[in-house]
């Protein structure tokens, strides 16, 4: 399950979200440009993710926000008991901590 959310400042949509299923048969891909924020659900035993960048990797520059957020709603197709979390979406900030931070102000409309 694939999910591209607006983060960009002045963006009527902005803290949207648009999701689908996609598997390798159905050949389908999410592009999802500079001012959106990524995520995804593996619904499978197996799953091979890859992701396009528009510049060099840089793990300093990630940040992110809550997988389940109440005020982004994403309506996952799985129950918060089946999910798995890496230690940096554990310790993720809420959509409100994360939009309080200067540099959400750098993705603008």
């Amino acid at each position: 399950f694939l999910v591209a959310v607006d983060i960009r400042y002045g963006s009527p949509t902005q803290g949207h979200w648009f999701g689908l299923e996609a598997a390798a048969s159905d050949h389908l891909h999410l592009y999802a440009p500079a001012g959106f924020a990524r995520g995804f659900a593996v619904l499978s035993d197996e799953a091979e993710i890859q992701y396009l960048c528009t510049s060099i990797y840089n793990p300093a520059g990630e940040s992110g926000f809550r997988w389940d957020d109440p005020d982004i709603g994403i309506q996952w197709p799985l129950s918060p008991a089946e999910v798995s979390l890496s230690n940096k979406d554990q310790q993720a900030q809420s959509w409100q901590q994360w939009l309080a931070r200067p540099e959400s102000q750098q993705f603008v409309y």
